[in-house]
């Protein structure tokens, strides 16, 4: 026994050190000495720091809401988290909502692998050729909002606050070390809400421990390790969408998470040896665009179906990719727009396409989604509905040692393990302009804000309800 300790912990280590991979996956030889040898580190609050935080929290949470159709509560299902909330009376009867719930719509949303802000033509006019004609076609008769940042990083990050709608833990890998915490996502509110929600990766997801999540919150999980090319992917989704979720009775959600603009981005299938041994800046265009034309086929091979006609489709990223831009080329470490910029559309019956300039990360997909589908539940989401037509925005995220926040027309990102700290305008989004020195005093405003709602997310992620 003693033999397997020493060699876990040079595994560990030493020998495989992991990074960034080391937080989102951890072995299993990781997760024994963890649980051996380290103590969890939990997030604490007396009761007067948490009733003052709490209080800091709502306070904003309902000046950027806008209006009073929800109150936060205490009652006993809140488990004493300040960030459980309930619909009022007059959210619940309001003709909106009751229209939605009796159309009940159908969501298919799409997470793009990587799909950098940056490399988007929608978002960037000037870049020629795109490598995304497709979603620059259905981006201009959908709803597009420019400021959408990731709310974690990497995939399982990305992936997890979407669903969760909380910004991801800032020390903790949520995909391994909360598996055991009741935490609801959108998703499984769908499931109880009687849809038939299935979810489909091309890559594998038990890989970084996604699937144990997607087990709790979906009917269904599909991988197929023959078709891990977007190709073969897109295949199988058309014809299952089309086939069988577009026959039943029951409304669907279909979310389906690509593969080929991976890391190192040479993935796609078709890629000549020569567009392989071009550098990053350059693959990924090549990677980006065929990831599009499979998003692309699978759009025209259903849009034609009656049913598609009460279908909300939802295109995003799980993240971007640094690739040198303001000196970063890691996952690890910043979170500077080259890795948290992202895409984020909603094409569908009554969405009036718009280019939208509201701060918003992913933790508003969540609370977004339900109210399209005329479903207000008691939450614990930070996010809020993006559609709701007033208040304010903002985005929050917790990554690899750096967190940062978007508010009041800024973006501040912190490091607070070398007290490093970027602040930029928030419409500077490819961040060519750095202003700390120039506004001292927001930077001292936001970074009180960020390590007081990172610590309450992180709080709320290990409570759980």
């Amino acid at each position: 026994m003693v033999i397997f300790y020493v060699i876990s912990y040079l595994f560990i280590n030493v020998i495989w050190t992991g990074h960034g991979r080391l937080k989102k996956l951890r072995p299993v030889v990781s997760t024994v000495y963890r649980e051996l040898f380290e103590i969890q580190k939990k997030t604490e609050f007396s009761d007067g720091e948490l009733l003052a935080y709490g209080k800091m929290y709502q306070e904003l949470w309902q000046r950027l809401e806008g209006d009073s159709l929800w109150e936060f509560s205490s009652a006993k299902e809140s488990n004493g988290l300040p960030l459980y909330r309930i619909p009022k009376q007059e959210l619940l009867q309001s003709e909106q909502l009751k229209q939605q719930r009796s159309l009940k719509p159908n969501f298919i949303l799409i997470l793009m692998e990587s799909e950098r802000g940056l490399n988007v033509g929608c978002l960037n006019p000037n870049l020629k050729p795109s490598p995304t004609p497709f979603i620059d076609s259905i981006a201009a008769n959908s709803r597009l909002w420019e400021r959408m940042h990731t709310s974690g990083l990497p995939t399982t990050g990305g992936v997890l606050t979407t669903h969760l709608g909380i910004s991801d833990h800032s020390t903790l890998s949520a995909a391994t070390d909360l598996v055991q915490q009741n935490l609801p996502s959108f998703a499984s509110t769908l499931t109880d809400s009687g849809y038939t929600t299935h979810y489909m990766s091309a890559a594998d997801p038990a890989w970084d421990n996604l699937g144990v999540w997607m087990s709790k919150w979906y009917t269904a999980q599909h991988y197929d390790r023959s078709r891990e090319d977007d190709s073969t992917f897109i295949d199988h989704a058309i014809s299952f969408i089309r086939d069988t979720l577009g026959s039943q009775e029951k409304p669907f959600l279909a979310t389906l998470m690509t593969r080929s603009n991976h890391y190192p981005f040479n993935f796609a299938a078709g890629m000549t040896e020569e567009q392989k041994q071009k550098p990053l800046t350059e693959r990924i265009n090549y990677t980006m665009a065929y990831a599009d034309r499979q998003v692309s086929r699978l759009i025209h091979a259903i849009e034609n179906k009656d049913w598609y006609q009460n279908t909300y489709v939802i295109i995003m990223a799980d993240h971007g990719f640094p690739l040198g831009e303001n000196g970063s080329s890691t996952m690890t470490g910043y979170a500077f727009s080259n890795a948290t910029w992202i895409p984020f559309l909603i094409h569908g019956k009554g969405i009036e396409p718009a280019r939208d300039t509201a701060t918003a990360s992913q933790m508003d997909i969540a609370p977004t989604i339900l109210e399209l589908a005329g479903i207000a539940v008691p939450n614990i989401f930070m996010g809020h509905n993006l559609l709701r037509g007033h208040g304010e925005g903002y985005s929050l995220g917790a990554y690899t040692g750096v967190k940062a926040i978007g508010l009041d027309s800024y973006r501040l990102i912190s490091k607070p393990s070398t007290e490093e700290k970027w602040l930029f305008a928030e419409g500077d989004t490819r961040q060519d302009k750095e202003v700390s020195k120039e506004h001292e005093d927001v930077v001292k405003r936001l970074r009180g804000k960020l390590d007081s709602l990172v610590k309450l997310a992180d709080y709320s992620l290990e409570k759980g309800l």
